[in-house]
């Protein structure tokens, strides 16, 4: 993958599977811990809204300059206490904000790869933290929602 056109559609191919997985899980359990340890539905479609932001900022900052992967200026301890603080977070929002913030992170990471300014490098880091990530995450909401009957 390296065109913004297949980032694109990888994304909103990925995007409708995750959802899809989100939407078998009736509303009254997706605030119910045991998508991941502790985690919610809830959690786990902010946590992907997160990251989606996460990339769009990353994606801004490189524009069409060389590229620094984020996640090299820090250890892997200090990504997993903002994964902390993402669900921490996403708990004292309602599931209509978490949706909100959702489609806004998606829309502004589809923008910039719209953009085609982008280098192949860029958009290779952008889709593990996008459609990957996605991908990862909707097996863990379609074991959920089996268990749930």
């Amino acid at each position: 993958m390296t065109s913004p056109q297949e980032f694109l559609e990888r994304e909103a191919s990925a995007w409708a599977a995750f959802e899809t997985q989100v939407d078998r899980v009736p509303a009254a359990d997706r605030e119910r811990p045991g998508v991941v340890e502790g985690w919610s539905v809830k959690d786990m479609v902010w946590h992907c809204a997160y990251w989606a932001s996460f990339a769009a900022d990353a994606m801004e900052t490189a524009g069409d300059g060389p590229f620094q992967d984020p996640f090299d200026a820090e250890p892997d301890e200090h990504w997993d206490a903002v994964n902390a603080e993402v669900a921490a977070a996403s708990s004292q929002m309602s599931w209509e904000a978490v949706r909100t913030g959702t489609n806004e992170a998606r829309e502004r990471v589809r923008s910039l790869a719209a953009a085609e300014k982008l280098s192949a490098e860029v958009l290779e880091w952008a889709a593990d933290e996008t459609f990957v990530h996605y991908d990862e995450h909707a097996d863990h909401l379609r074991a959920f929602a089996d268990s749930l009957g």
